[in-house]
C-alpha cells in the first residue's frame, strides 16, 4: 500500500513525487516509458530551457479558460523563475541566465534528469517504467490502479501526471485525457501548440527562406474571444514548402488554432522589413532608379522572396524602377510591410511541442492542484488546459503545479 501513487514520470509528475516523499509519503511513481522524464531531453534544443526571466501570464500563457491568469497566479506565484531555481538549487543544479532564458550550467537536459533520478534514489522513491495504467478504481479507503499488464497497485491518493497528446513517439498519448475523464472531469478539444502552420498560399518556392520579421494576426477584435491579447510576434521567420514555421509562428500557434477552432476569420500578417520606414524606403528608392525592381526590391530582403513580391504584384522583376509610378512604389512598400498569408490548419500533435486543451482548469483546485470531483485525486502539467509560449514557460509551469500537489497530498 503507497499514500501516493504519481501517475506518469515526466517534469511535473516526478517533481510531484519528490515533494510528497520529502513530506514523509510512500510514493509510488508509474511511467508507460523505458526512462523517466523522457520529454525533459528535447527541451531547449537539449539545453533545457527550464524558465524565464520575464513573466506575463496573459503574454506566456494560453487556456480555453477565461479565467485562467486568476489559476495561474495561484500556481506560479509572485517570482515563478525565482521558485524553479530556488527548487533546482536544492537537487544540486544551478541555472544560469541567457538573454532572459535560464538553462543548466552544464547545457544539457541530462544533468537535470540525473539530479532528478537522484532524489529519487534518496528519497526510495519506487518507480515501474513501461508499466501504462489503463485505469483506476476507488475503493472503501483507498484506489487501485489497474494496469496493462494486469498488474495491480493500491495507494491512498493520486496524482495523474500523464503529459498532454504532443510527440507520441516520446510517449505522448491521451491515457491520462481517458483517467481523468472517467472521474467525470471535461476534456477541453486537445490540439497541438508551439508548431508551424499550413497557408492556403503556395510557400513551396520560397521553401527554406529565414528572415526578421513581425507577424501579426488580423482579426476583427469585436469577434475575439475575451482572453485574447497576444497576437503579435517578433523573430525570425521560417518558411517551408507547406507554410511557415520558427519561433515567432509557434508562439501565435495556439492562438491561431483557437480561431480556426471557433470558426473566426482572420489572416497572419507578415511585416519583412520591420526595421525600414517609409521615409527610409522612399530615398533608397531615388537612390536606385536606375535598378531593376528585382534588384531594388532583393536589396531590401531575400532574393527568392523578392521574385515572390514580384509574383503576387504581376510585375516584371527586370523592369526599371524609373518605369514605375508613385501607386506601384507604394504598392511594393504595402506588401513588404503586410504580406498576407491565409492559415488552414496547424501541423498535427505529432509536430507540436505541447498540446493546446485538456483538463478543464475550472475543475482543478490551483490551491491544491486536486480535482474537484474526489480531493484524493491531483491533477498536473501539460495535461491540464494551460499551455505557454517557448522559452521554458510550459517546464516553469509543470515544475510548479507538480510542486504545489507534492506538498498538498
Amino acid at each position: 500500500m503507497y499514500d501516493v501513487c504519481v501517475i506518469g514520470a515526466g517534469a511535473s509528475g516526478v517533481i510531484a513525487g519528490i515533494a510528497a516523499a520529502k513530506r514523509g509519503k510512500k510514493v509510488l511513481i508509474l511511467d508507460k516509458n523505458k526512462k523517466i522524464c523522457r520529454k525533459i531531453y528535447s527541451t531547449g534544443n537539449g539545453k533545457c530551457n527550464m524558465t524565464n526571466e520575464n513573466f506575463s501570464i496573459a503574454a506566456n500563457y494560453n487556456s480555453e479558460s477565461v479565467d485562467y491568469p486568476l489559476f495561474l497566479d495561484k500556481i506560479l506565484g509572485q517570482n515563478p523563475k525565482d521558485s524553479v531555481v530556488k527548487l533546482f538549487k536544492e537537487f544540486g543544479i544551478i541555472l544560469y541566465n541567457d538573454n532572459s532564458y535560464y538553462y543548466p550550467k552544464s547545457n544539457q537536459a541530462s544533468s537535470v534528469v540525473w539530479a532528478l533520478q537522484d532524489q529519487i534514489n534518496k528519497l526510495k522513491i519506487d518507480v515501474k517504467t513501461k508499466t501504462s495504467v489503463n485505469n483506476i478504481h476507488k475503493l472503501e479507503d483507498k484506489y487501485e490502479i489497474k494496469c496493462l499488464d494486469n498488474k495491480s497497485y493500491y495507494s491512498r491518493k493520486i496524482i495523474i501526471a500523464c503529459g498532454g497528446a504532443s510527440y507520441s513517439a516520446i510517449g505522448g498519448c491521451f491515457d491520462g485525457y481517458n483517467i481523468a475523464k472517467n472521474i467525470g472531469h471535461k476534456i477541453n478539444t486537445v490540439s497541438p501548440a508551439l508548431c508551424g502552420v499550413h497557408t492556403k498560399q503556395n510557400t513551396e518556392e520560397i521553401s527554406g527562406v529565414r528572415v526578421k520579421s513581425i507577424a501579426k494576426i488580423r482579426v476583427n477584435e469585436n469577434t475575439l474571444p475575451v482572453q485574447f491579447n497576444h497576437l503579435e510576434e517578433n523573430g525570425e521567420l521560417q518558411i517551408t514548402a507547406d507554410g511557415l514555421s520558427g519561433i515567432m509562428i509557434f508562439n501565435l500557434s495556439s492562438r491561431m488554432n483557437q480561431l480556426l477552432d471557433k470558426k473566426i476569420p482572420f489572416y497572419l500578417e507578415i511585416d519583412l522589413i520591420p526595421n525600414i520606414n517609409f521615409n527610409e524606403y522612399r530615398s533608397l528608392w531615388k537612390l536606385s532608379e536606375d535598378r531593376s525592381i528585382m534588384g531594388f526590391i532583393n536589396s531590401l530582403i531575400n532574393d527568392k522572396l523578392a521574385l515572390y513580391i514580384t509574383k503576387i504584384l504581376q510585375i516584371n522583376p527586370k523592369e526599371n524602377l524609373n518605369n514605375l509610378d508613385s501607386k506601384s512604389m507604394l504598392s511594393i512598400y504595402d506588401t513588404l510591410k503586410h504580406l498576407r498569408f491565409d492559415i488552414t490548419k496547424l501541423k498535427d500533435l505529432d509536430n507540436g511541442q505541447v498540446c493546446h486543451g485538456g483538463v478543464n482548469i475550472e475543475e482543478i483546485n490551483p490551491d491544491t492542484m486536486a480535482s474537484i470531483y474526489d480531493n484524493n485525486i491531483y491533477i498536473v502539467g501539460e495535461m491540464l488546459d494551460i499551455d505557454g509560449v517557448c522559452g521554458g514557460y510550459n517546464l516553469t509551469f509543470a515544475f510548479l503545479s507538480g510542486l504545489k500537489a507534492g506538498m498538498n497530498v
